[in-house]
């Protein structure tokens, strides 16, 4: 390449690129407001969170509730990748309660599953079969519990052994949801896993 040439178009990409990154750090509080939340709504796993966004001279401050503690360090990482944030501040609040409605969906949903899996299963896989219709009647069974029903507690069968998962509102409500799940029939052991909020 010619030298003549070579340098006034390095200038050129030197000038531009400079130009575009004056232009990305004038991005206005309302435009980053707009793409933070696109970027939020547009997450599977944050999509139905509540989750306010606000932007003061590129520092975007989230507020509201998400389900978990991976859920808001995922709400503050997405923030953080639009371009043209400088910071971004957490005053998410992590909120594992369930509503009634999301109860019954959640069991519903179970149901169905565990209704696929049996007619999936062949009369040589007794257990798989058994076990999945352990599961669907223990979580039946925690969800119409009046003590343990606004928990979100997983459950889990393996050889007509139950775990159980999630967290509860103190050591009472665990050892209840052991009872509960034991009480059902085809359940051999529970296994429980479940933690007390602190």
């Amino acid at each position: 390449m010619n030298k003549k040439l070579f340098v006034p178009i390095l200038m050129m990409i030197i000038c531009f690129s400079f130009a575009c990154k004056q232009n990305a750090s004038h991005v206005s509080d309302s435009d980053l407001v707009s793409a933070v939340k696109v970027k939020l709504h547009s997450d599977p796993k944050l999509a139905a969170s509540d989750i306010n966004v606000k932007s003061d001279n590129s520092i975007v401050k989230l507020d509201g509730k998400v389900t978990s503690a991976d859920d808001e360090k995922r709400a503050v990482h997405l923030a953080s990748s639009v371009p043209g944030v400088t910071r971004v501040e957490s005053e998410l609040k992590i909120d594992n309660t369930i509503t009634n409605d999301e109860i019954k969906d959640r069991v519903k949903e179970d149901d169905r599953a565990a209704k696929k899996e049996m007619e999936a299963q062949t009369p040589d896989s007794k257990h798989p079969m058994d076990d999945a219709a352990i599961t669907a009647k223990v979580k039946m069974t925690l969800a119409e519990d009046h003590l343990l029903s606004a928990f979100n507690i997983n459950v889990d069968t393996k050889n007509q052994v139950v775990t159980l998962t999630g967290t509860v509102k103190n050591e009472l409500a665990a050892r209840h949801a052991v009872q509960v799940a034991q009480a059902v029939d085809g359940v051999k052991s529970v296994n429980s896993v479940l933690t007390v909020k602190q």
